[in-house]
């Protein structure tokens, strides 16, 4: 069963099956759907007697089947939300899921188990057999974000622009909650059935998302400067220190400088990697399941080039697979612009360390002058105004 199909389910009050598993690795949306569940199921004044939570990794299983031997004196249906049953051992994990299998038939009884990982999914739905629906909950991919926001828009009574849209996830990120929670706040400002404008999402909503290091040196990767200064400026503001910012970056121009010098020198051993990684540059904005197992294929083909390098070479360019995606940024800029960067790399390094009067400032000037070299061909300002020794 998808998503969409439980939705309708609950909608119309048609599950029909005592134990639910509510899979994948979005939990805004599982919580969504078992709260869905309850304003569904069980009327509100029976709630606190109908509806529980047990975290198995606190709670014991004989909590459980005591609850399930107990009764209510009202007509609302009982549900068990299970979270955390990773928690138990295996063979006393076994034992549970074995003895709810073999519990005669639940009425008015739903238990919703909420687990994350794949094997305890399939362990889940392998001792439970037909009487478990598994429903898997993802975010949705990156080229389906869009007309996503633009459907819980709808459920909210408001209509949303897909430019408005994107000045949401702009704002937002990739956080469903914080998403709906403002969409909530938006269709409000219009009135049902009004539209949701760039301009209102540009006054109404602040900047939300919560940038990280890695978010900034991303951007610097990809070259997207205003993203980049953006980022640079919310890091500070929550109290990040300008060197903090500033070594990652560095440390992630000498990764690309290192690849392209070892490029000129040795292109028999890295031109093949090379082209792999443009592949993977290609991928970017793309989180379908192709592009998912292209991606995944070409980091694996990566890696196996690089096995059969000098270990010493093996270990400087690619420690880890993982970092393959991140080193593909290396091919957004060229062998040239490193070289002639690098003096002045040293230049604002020296720059950082005497205490700028406007760190904010002189951190996005000098990432802009990485990022976009032709816009500054003059020394900026704040450079000329810190003696460099």
């Amino acid at each position: 069963m998808d998503v969409a199909s439980l939705e309708a389910a609950i909608k119309a009050r048609a599950l029909d099956l005592p134990f639910y598993l509510f899979a994948g690795t979005e939990e805004f949306l599982k919580e969504r759907a078992c709260e869905r569940l309850v304003q569904a199921y069980v009327a509100p004044e029976d709630v606190a007697d109908n509806v529980h939570r047990l975290d198995l990794g606190v709670s014991d299983e004989a909590d459980l089947f005591a609850g399930l031997g107990s009764f209510t004196f009202n007509e609302s249906p009982r549900i068990f939300l299970l979270t955390n049953l990773d928690a138990l051992p295996t063979a006393r994990r076994a034992a549970f899921l074995d003895r709810l299998a073999g519990l005669p038939s639940l009425e008015r009884t739903f238990l919703i188990f909420l687990a994350g990982e794949a094997g305890l999914a399939a362990e889940v739905m392998r001792r439970l057999g037909a009487r478990c629906e598994r429903v898997d909950f993802w975010a949705p991919f990156e080229n389906q974000m869009i007309p996503w926001i633009q459907k819980e828009a709808r459920e909210a009574g408001a209509i949303i622009t897909a430019e408005a849209a994107e000045e949401l996830l702009d704002k937002t990120g990739h956080d469903l909650r914080l998403i709906v929670q403002e969409l909530g706040k938006l269709a409000l400002q219009v009135g049902k059935g009004g539209t949701i404008t760039p301009a209102l999402v540009e006054t109404a909503v602040g900047y939300l998302r919560q940038d990280s290091v890695f978010d900034l040196v991303d951007a610097v990767g990809r070259r997207d400067a205003p993203r980049a200064l953006r980022i640079a400026e919310n890091l500070m503001h929550q109290g990040q220190a300008a060197l903090r910012l500033w070594f990652p970056v560095v440390s992630a121009l000498r990764e690309f400088r290192l690849l392209h010098d070892l490029a000129a020198d040795r292109p028999d051993l890295v031109t093949p990697v090379t082209d792999r990684l443009r592949s993977i540059l290609r991928l970017h904005g793309r989180s379908d399941y192709k592009a998912n197992q292209e991606r995944k294929t070409l980091i694996d083909q990566i890696q196996q080039l690089v096995a059969d390098w000098p270990p010493l070479l093996a270990e400087a360019i690619l420690p880890n697979p993982r970092k393959a995606r991140h080193l593909a940024q290396a091919l957004n800029y060229t062998r040239r612009e490193l070289i002639e960067l690098w003096p002045r790399l040293l230049e604002m390094d020296a720059a950082f360390k005497t205490t700028p009067v406007s760190e904010v400032l002189f951190l996005q000037e000098c990432l802009l002058e990485i990022i976009a070299p032709p816009a500054l061909r003059q020394r900026p300002p704040a450079l000329e105004a810190i003696p460099l020794e």
